[in-house]
């Protein structure tokens, strides 16, 4: 293979469709993430269960707040999901975006919360609107009454997902093997990251690419080009934030 060939084939594989997370990238590219490959097609999994498609997963190095980026198309609208945890109510936050086109037509926020009791396995939110609790399964959501008789109510289709989302989330925030991943990379000073399939397996040929091709960098403008190119896309997930 010719090395412009190759340039060619490790830009083509590099193409991130990321959703940030907070306020981008620093200026210059000083790896904050560490890639968390061996934990990629598990927490994907959890995911993948329930129909959504993960972006992308992150642990914070100064603190234990997970944050999940994931969507899911269905009946022709697309669902957009960032699932936070909130440590100190065992709880987690969902904030979905529903887009028909490009065009956005809703948003919405919830707190679910594990209570105990009848529901010790599942998550509640407090729907104040209609005067409601919704209990969200690894399964289904659904809506009941929060004054006696406790009947069950409709549970509209956002309500629905964002409760699986939360569940979902929540499986993956508490791994035992991730957060010891977490750990690891927070005694560097490092961001946990958890890609989907694919992405894990752009970034981490991208990386091979970079390896293989330094010494022919400057083999002529085009290649030089396609090799920074190349670099900035890596350098981008490393330090996404």
């Amino acid at each position: 293979m010719r090395v412009k060939d190759g340039l060619k084939l490790g830009l083509t594989v590099m193409v991130f469709g990321l959703v940030s997370l907070g306020a981008g990238i620093t200026a210059q590219a000083k790896t904050k993430n560490v890639i968390d490959h061996k934990d990629c097609a598990a927490t994907n999994k959890i995911f993948k269960a329930q129909g959504f498609k993960l972006s992308l997963l992150r642990v914070p190095k100064n603190g234990e707040t997970y944050v999940a980026a994931f969507s899911k198309k269905q009946a022709g609208k697309r669902y957009e999901f960032i699932a936070g945890e909130q440590p100190a109510g065992n709880a987690v936050k969902v904030d979905l975006v529903v887009y028909q086109g490009k065009k956005v037509v809703s948003r919405k926020s919830t707190l679910w919360g594990h209570v105990g009791g009848k529901y010790d396995q599942d998550l509640v939110s407090q729907n104040s609107q209609n005067e409601t609790y919704m209990i969200a399964s690894k399964t289904k959501t659904w809506s009941i009454k929060r004054m006696s008789p406790y009947n069950k109510v409709a549970t509209s289709t956002a309500q629905q997902l964002m409760g699986s989302a939360a569940v979902r989330a929540d499986m993956a925030f508490n791994r035992s093997s991730l957060e010891y991943q977490a750990d690891l990379a927070g005694n560097q000073g490092k961001n946990l990251l958890v890609l989907n399939k694919q992405m894990d397996n752009t970034y981490w040929q991208g990386k091979k690419f970079l390896k293989n091709y330094k010494a022919y960098a400057n083999y002529s403008k085009k290649s030089k080009k396609l090799y920074r190119t190349l670099q900035k896309n890596v350098a981008y997930l490393e330090n996404v934030s």
